[in-house]
């Protein structure tokens, strides 16, 4: 297929990339569905859609407008928006597929977690924000207690995020770890101190993964054999 000499390069590997995971991953029964022959192809809907996530559009609004300013025949709105809820479960699978691609021959990753506050520490204990999912937890960044949820993401030396999951604030990073790196682990993983303990480092061992913390004093000194690509950097 041939595109617009006038849209973004980057938009268009992007777009003939999907093409090809949407033929090979999508289940046929979704590709083969009711009024699938449209202007818009769900291809299009799907490389528009992350194409507002790569620009950190929040909103499916934003998405949009995003979509109008590249083709200004674009779809209507609110077909976009029924279009994008209908193809979530594809452009999970897409997602997948596009993960696998990038940590393909990937030795090293890193995992941590960071805070997501639902309001200022003084309402920790008020807030009923989200009250069947957060609670409080403890930010040791910063030494102090926080009312939300915590996202615990393995990422690639380059910042790429690989995976991630969501949880309450009081959940312990080391409690979470087997199930971030339970699809795209690699062979060598680094942690903070957070991820500290024996049996979870026998048990991810046992799966060919290397957990790579700091220890604590009264610790004995792990020998790390460190990632060649890590010292040889300044």
């Amino acid at each position: 297929m041939t595109y617009n000499s006038t849209l973004p390069k980057v938009f268009v590997y992007l777009l003939t990339t999907i093409e090809t995971l949407y033929q090979t991953r999508v289940p046929l029964e979704v590709q083969n569905r009711k009024n699938v022959h449209l202007a818009t192809s769900d291809c299009l809907v799907i490389a528009c859609y992350l194409w507002g996530v790569l620009h950190f559009s929040e909103t499916l609004k934003a998405k949009y407008q995003l979509a109008q300013s590249l083709f200004p025949n674009f779809l209507e709105y609110s077909r976009f928006v029924r279009r994008c809820n209908a193809l979530l479960p594809s452009i999970q699978v897409i997602r997948q597929a596009l993960v696998f691609k990038e940590v393909e021959g990937m030795s090293v990753s890193i995992i941590d977690s960071f805070p997501i506050p639902l309001c200022q520490p003084i309402r920790n204990f008020r807030s009923k924000v989200l009250g069947d999912y957060a609670n409080v937890g403890y930010n040791a960044t910063k030494g102090q207690y926080f009312y939300g949820c915590k996202c615990h993401a393995l990422v690639s030396e380059p910042g790429y995020v690989i995976d991630y999951t969501i949880t309450p604030a009081s959940m312990a990073d080391s409690s979470m770890t087997e199930e971030v790196l339970s699809q795209f682990g690699t062979p060598t993983v680094l942690g903070d101190m957070g991820y500290l303990g024996q049996s979870l480092h026998d048990r991810l061992e046992l799966k060919g993964i290397d957990l790579i913390t700091p220890v604590r004093k009264n610790m004995k000194q792990k020998k790390i054999p460190f990632p060649l690509t890590f010292l040889k950097r300044r």
